[in-house]
């Protein structure tokens, strides 16, 4: 079953803000009566062997009125699984897709509908820094990679475990986010665990076609609500080091990639809503 997404702490909060992003953007749709309003948002995720997509709404959609289906070449199916929880459904899908297909994503559901085609980028590969490289502690690191055909954005995240002098484990440090460039500063300060003298960190990148996650954008989906269609690729990590890694006599929990549903919270949050992973 598909791990529940609470977005944003309050559903009231949540559609009050769609409502306002979306009435900007031709996403809040009046009913018959002139007096009623829906809003709506609809988020949708590829990549080659997983898809997830998310019908928010108020009121709530008709599950068994809503589909969301992919079509590419001769083929046009139905994501096969949903899950209504309070405030939107969950669809989910484990189709194989290839990189550098065009597909194009349909939503049809009682509380509106749009369309949008996106394909999944190529890969790319980070040139810096380098793998195994020792950076300095007390200065950014400087990052960069080669731009991936038919990426629109990439997704970028960053960790760091802190060690103090005699190789202990003091702590962990972790931030992601989504841009349009192809180079990336980690900040000097993000380095602040209390007692570390050096840190074992790496950094990923992952290519993404589609919209970037910009505030007020009425995404890549043409219908009766805004729609946002994305697909990623492959993702590429360096590790490196920052100050002068000594032996190490313990080591912290391993963290785990960020989920797909993680990730839409990350994208979501910078249009504007915040979420939260129960």
């Amino acid at each position: 079953m598909p791990k529940r997404i609470l977005v944003v702490s309050s559903w009231v909060a949540l559609f009050s803000f769609i409502c306002l992003f979306l009435s900007l953007n031709g996403g809040c749709t009046k009913t018959e009566t002139e007096t009623e309003y829906v809003s709506a948002i609809f988020l949708c995720w590829l990549d080659d062997y997983y898809q997830s997509a998310v019908l928010c709404s108020d009121p709530l959609a008709n599950p068994d009125e809503s589909e969301v289906r992919i079509e590419w070449n001769s083929n046009s199916v139905a994501f096969p699984y949903s899950v209504v929880y309070a405030g939107y459904i969950a669809f989910e899908a484990d189709f194989i897709l290839e990189i550098a297909t065009d597909y194009t994503v349909l939503l049809a559901s009682d509380v509106g509908d749009c369309e949008g085609t996106v394909a999944i980028p190529e890969e790319t590969d980070i040139t810096d820094p380098t793998y195994g490289e020792i950076l300095p502690l007390g200065q950014g690191v400087n990052c960069a990679w080669i731009d991936a055909q038919g990426a629109d954005f990439y997704w970028v995240m960053y960790s760091a475990e802190a060690y103090d002098s005699a190789g202990y484990y003091v702590g962990e440090v972790f931030n992601d986010t989504f841009i349009t460039n192809n180079t990336f500063t980690i900040r000097a300060d993000f380095f602040d665990v209390s007692g570390a003298a050096w840190y074992e960190a790496y950094i990923g990148v992952q290519p993404n076609g589609g919209p970037p996650p910009v505030p007020g954008s009425s995404g890549n989906m043409t219908g009766s609500i805004s729609g946002f269609v994305t697909a990623e690729g492959y993702p590429e990590y360096v590790y490196f080091y920052v100050g002068t890694p000594q032996l190490k006599l313990s080591k912290g929990p391993q963290r785990k990639i960020p989920s797909v549903k993680e990730r839409m919270n990350t994208y979501l949050g910078q249009l504007g809503v915040e979420t939260v992973i129960e």
